[in-house]
């Protein structure tokens, strides 16, 4: 318990630590999985970033004619169309 609560990776991540002291991992293997676990802080900028943006509109007509689904085609294309055009993924070939 020492090892990991005296650790350089435990501030910022002090919750997380304490669920993972009540499991069966060993300390050693505690620190390292904090090591690459945010900090607190960027979690909650991370948040609140996500928070602030807002989801594309994507307008009339992105349901599938007759099926009442969402049709994917369309949805990719105003997606890509839309301010999320340089994170979308190329459409996947039929």
């Amino acid at each position: 318990m020492k090892t990991v609560l005296t650790s350089a990776h435990f501030a910022g991540r002090e919750q997380v630590a304490v669920e993972m002291l009540d499991s069966n991992l060993t300390a050693e293997r505690i620190v390292s999985m904090l090591a690459k676990a945010p900090r607190r802080e960027a979690a909650n900028a991370m948040l609140a970033g996500l928070a602030a943006t807002p989801n594309p509109d994507l307008g009339p007509g992105y349901e599938a004619s007759g099926s009442g689904s969402a049709n994917p085609d369309v949805i990719w294309d105003r997606a890509r169309a839309s301010n999320l055009a340089d994170i979308t993924p190329e459409r996947p070939k039929a």
